[in-house]
């Protein structure tokens, strides 16, 4: 009896045709050479890898075949996760914590003030649909995830930890919250756009309550969880899982927060955001205890930044429809659109200074002993306080995969939905393209405004108030406890300094 299963024929790929197995070697090879030229020129090397995108994808000469580019659409986005991911394990919750207004009022300045700026330039200067220009607004008011941690985390390769410090920190919660209200706003224009018959109230208000009931639950349950984590499952984990152990318990904490995301409505990012700061909490400071962080750097992250984080920064350079956009009016309108946007964002780093404006507060500085000192600044802001309000602003610039998707999604329901009687337009062509311009350019010049003032006043922020304690803890935490290593000798030698036992060397012992 013949079967009906489909298989797949197993066939030795050629070099140029079909499945060419040159174009994989050459796109591949290119990525990594346009990063490292791109991050030497513009301390920004994800612009290289968007630009490879462009070139070998469909928006320019199509080298790549179709399936190809939706196959690593979706691996680029596994890059997107971990990305954000590694961002959760280094986040800081005591110090966010102690910032929490700030970083709400700057989150909902950073997502109104695109939108009122739409408003003005779209509809009332360029005269484009009134709901067109809200529905670009919302997807300007996003700033991208994964482009800001993969930013952040580039220059604490370079020796400039800004991610540790209270900026850092700042920066994470307004990037993360940005982006799930202008996921919250996506599904309002999908409804708007799609003719659905749900009221407004639901379809606004669901999204919004399932982050936040996540956000509020998850860190309760992680906390009540930690003493067990601590007492019964930590030292098997270690002891007899090593980190094979321990990276099959990130894999399910990983899976558990996506699938938990997916299924509430709310985004994927935030529960990759959630999974790594859980990661990060759980462990003890014991000797001899994995540790979830040195982990993921030393297996995951030589992996996520050459190959996942390639991709899915080459998949944003594909997504954007190259050739279209280069007609004078487009260009002219893009060009005027993105400065807008540009000032929209870069305005939400005014809040630092109107911050230090309005409060004096006390801070610990730790310099060389364990022993903190306490010190009052100042309530009239700084140059300090305006250097970390642009690099704040700065790192909200970029808006990548976010506003991509938004504008591709709103541009998709208003063609399907034409023929609706209950569909609204929320996006044409032209109002597309527009807003495409506005990502692409702040896209560009977000990471390598940001690369350079993290280059020249990064140190200075760093040694500032609002550098903070942050930085001196993890500091004082990995002088102190040996991070686990899979290497024998490595591993005697950090011992012996955890222990106390002097300068002795392996070799002596």
């Amino acid at each position: 009896m013949a079967s009906n299963s489909i298989t797949t024929t197993y066939e030795e790929p050629t070099m140029v045709q079909e499945r060419p197995l040159l174009v994989l070697i050459g796109f591949y090879y290119f990525l990594q050479f346009a990063r490292i030229i791109a991050d030497y020129v513009f301390s920004a090397g994800l612009l290289g890898e968007i630009a490879v995108g462009i070139i070998f994808g469909g928006p320019l000469a199509g080298i790549l075949p179709h399936e190809w580019e939706e196959t690593w659409l979706t691996v680029g986005y596994l890059g997107l996760v971990l990305i954000v991911f590694s961002g959760g394990l280094d986040f800081d919750a005591q110090v966010f914590l102690r910032s929490i207004p700030i970083a709400f009022i700057a989150a909902f300045w950073g997502v109104l003030l695109p939108i009122a700026f739409s408003f003005a330039i779209l509809w009332k200067a360029f005269g484009y649909p009134i709901l067109h220009a809200f529905t670009a607004g919302c997807a300007l008011s996003s700033t991208s995830l994964g482009t800001t941690f993969f930013v952040l985390q580039s220059q604490t390769k370079k020796g400039l930890n800004v991610q540790a410090t209270r900026v850092g920190t700042l920066l994470t919660a307004i990037a993360l919250s940005d982006d799930v209200i202008a996921l919250v706003l996506l599904t309002v224009v999908q409804s708007l756009g799609g003719g659905s018959n749900s009221t407004l109230g639901w379809i606004v208000g669901k999204p919004i309550v399932a982050s936040v009931a996540l956000s509020i639950v998850s860190p309760i349950v992680v906390y009540a969880f930690r003493p067990i984590y601590r007492r019964f499952l930590e030292v098997p984990i270690s002891r007899y899982g090593g980190y094979r152990g321990a990276t099959t318990v990130g894999f399910l904490v990983l899976c558990a927060y996506l699938a938990i995301s997916f299924y509430i409505h709310t985004t994927m990012l935030l529960g990759a955001f959630l999974a790594g700061m859980t990661l990060a909490v759980w462990p003890s400071d014991r000797e001899g205890v994995i540790n979830y962080k040195h982990i993921f750097e030393e297996i995951f992250d030589p992996l996520l930044k050459r190959y996942f984080a390639s991709l899915f920064f080459a998949s944003i350079g594909y997504s954007i429809p190259f050739l279209d956009l280069f007609t004078a009016k487009r260009f002219w309108q893009g060009l005027v659109y993105s400065v807008f946007m540009f000032i929209g964002k870069l305005l939400v780093g005014i809040w630092i200074p109107i911050r230090d404006l309005v409060t004096k507060e006390r801070f610990k500085v730790d310099e060389e002993s364990d022993k903190y000192k306490t010190k009052i600044h100042s309530s009239k802001p700084n140059k300090d306080s305006w250097i970390a309000g642009l690099i704040l602003g700065s790192a909200m610039l970029a808006r990548g995969e976010i506003g991509v998707l938004i504008l591709q999604v709103s541009l998709t329901t208003s063609q399907s939905n034409a023929g609706s009687d209950n569909a609204i337009s929320v996006m044409d062509n032209e109002t597309y393209l527009i807003g495409i311009w506005a990502v692409a350019w702040n896209t560009i010049i977000g990471p390598v405004a940001f690369g350079l003032m993290v280059k020249y006043f990064g140190q200075r922020v760093i040694d500032s108030h609002w550098g903070d304690t942050a930085r001196l803890r993890i500091e004082r935490q990995e002088s102190i406890y040996a991070a686990p290593t899979f290497n024998t000798e490595a591993t005697i030698t950090q011992e012996t300094k955890v222990k106390g036992t002097g300068t002795q060397d392996k070799s002596d012992v």
